[in-house]
């Protein structure tokens, strides 16, 4: 079977997430053809007023490889798709938040996020028989998306941090 894992970070970003996605991609890769996409793969060094942005507009640059027996896709942006996600940047500017409110911030910037990141996952999935994301918000959402669009099955693992809601 083919499988498509998705997730914000990779290794050798450090985290428990993200260790988790690379156990699950190695223990899947024994029997199945796996392969992982992810948008970022090292520390955010960001300022924590933009922080946010280190996984979208700021995500830094990478190549697609190989983590032994498993196919790594970078979806970090080009510069121009850069760019088109400069709205994004709209959600860190000061007292902004508090004015407008964040759902409606995070509201629209996904269609931003979705219009670059769509294109780039559903060229990835091809092949693929089902797609299991462990990413939530922007990049969970349009990795629904593609699957649905391609009509490949869905599956989401969540994860919560201690203090989130």
């Amino acid at each position: 079977m083919n499988l498509f894992l998705v997730a914000q970070n990779y290794h050798p970003f450090v985290g428990g997430v993200e260790t988790h996605v690379r156990q699950v991609a190695w223990a899947l890769s024994a029997r199945h053809e796996v392969s992982v996409a992810a948008v970022n793969f090292s520390a955010n060094r960001l300022p924590a007023r933009v922080a946010m942005l280190h996984n979208s507009v700021l995500a830094p640059a990478h190549h697609d490889h190989r983590d032994g027996p498993v196919a790594i896709h970078a979806l970090n942006p080009s510069p121009l798709e850069r760019v088109r996600l400069a709205p994004i940047a709209i959600r860190v500017l000061p007292g902004l938040t508090r004015l407008a409110g964040y759902f409606a911030l995070e509201r629209f910037g996904f269609p931003w996020y979705r219009s670059v990141y769509l294109p780039r996952l559903r060229k990835r999935m091809r092949g693929v028989e089902v797609v299991h994301s462990l990413a939530g918000g922007y990049l969970g959402w349009t990795a629904l998306s593609a699957a649905r669009r391609a009509g490949i099955p869905f599956v989401c693992t969540p994860f919560v941090h201690p203090r989130q809601w």
